[in-house]
């Protein structure tokens, strides 16, 4: 069998659909049994119980990374069933649709997903004598794939809960925006709760992105990276504005960039923390099989 080929049997299918139930279900039963921070550290636990029992059964990433898929998936179909519900009910009642969600919600599954990913990332970035084997790097890139795919899941589901189920259209009123660097920024950091949102919805929303283009984009310069950056950040800008769904703000596009950076730049330090572990033998992490990093 080609070191390539995944190795995902009928049993560990199934433990890896067991373990994505668990991660979906912690959050909820979280919320149900507990208060902060005591529902953030049962969800931590959980999350990392199941990450710490996939890999010491199996001895493998793969699982992991299809757990990630299922829970993520499970998460979308949760959203979408909620927000039809809502629809109707909104239609039967004759009220206008405003789709009401806990935004720690969103935070809490981008927690179930990263806490697992990161645990992965570090098993690897220090990876020596069984665990650095061709056939576990080969595992591993099966891994980054899966956990990939869930990724642009759980990003579906945070791009439409922060730019479309929340936020209501008004093509009438007046439409808000803020041509002015920095402006925002400055007013809200004032606020400890509402800058950590800020914070979160606009620098940390576009890290991950630049992480996976950094990857998959592996021959791009860092301007190619913040290009993208500007342009989809301004591109919600403008839906926004367009749509009046929400201010215009220059000082998001200019976060969302940053961001994409940041998450360019850790990508690249990981990489130069391998080449240091192994004396140069591997260059990366070696994220994806080998040859078939795109440009």
């Amino acid at each position: 069998m080609s070191r390539h080929t995944s190795t995902l049997t009928t049993a560990r299918r199934f433990a890896a659909v067991g373990g994505g139930l668990m991660l979906l279900l912690a959050p909820r039963d979280g919320k149900l049994l507990m208060q902060p921070p005591l529902r953030e550290f049962y969800i931590l636990a959980i999350t990392l119980f199941v990450a710490a029992a996939m890999l010491f059964l199996f001895k493998s990433y793969e699982p992991l990374g299809a757990s990630l898929v299922t829970v993520m998936a499970l998460a979308g179909l949760q959203l979408l069933w909620s927000v039809g519900t809502q629809l109707v009910a909104s239609i039967q009642k004759k009220v206008p649709f405003l789709y009401q969600v806990d935004y720690y919600d969103v935070v809490y599954w981008g927690a179930v997903w990263f806490v697992p990913f990161m645990i992965c990332i570090l098993i690897r970035l220090f990876a020596r004598n069984e665990w650095d084997t061709p056939e576990k790097r080969a595992d591993f890139c099966r891994f980054f794939k899966a956990a990939s795919v869930a990724f642009l899941f759980y990003y579906a589901i945070l791009f439409m809960v922060c730019f479309v189920f929340i936020r209501r259209v008004d093509l009438n009123a007046a439409h808000d925006y803020n041509l002015i660097p920095f402006r925002q920024m400055r007013d809200y950091f004032g606020s400890t709760e509402n800058g950590m949102r800020y914070l979160f919805g606009n620098l940390f929303f576009f890290t991950p992105l630049g992480f996976f283009l950094a990857v998959y984009r592996s021959k791009w310069k860092w301007w190619n990276h913040l290009l993208i950056g500007v342009l989809f950040s301004g591109g919600i800008e403008l839906l926004q504005y367009g749509l009046n769904c929400g201010m215009a703000d220059v000082d998001d596009v200019i976060l969302n960039a940053a961001g994409l950076l940041l998450g360019v730049g850790i990508k690249c330090l990981l990489d130069r923390l391998r080449a240091t572990m192994t004396d140069r033998e591997e260059l990366s992490v070696q994220y994806v099989e080998s040859g078939k990093d795109t440009e």
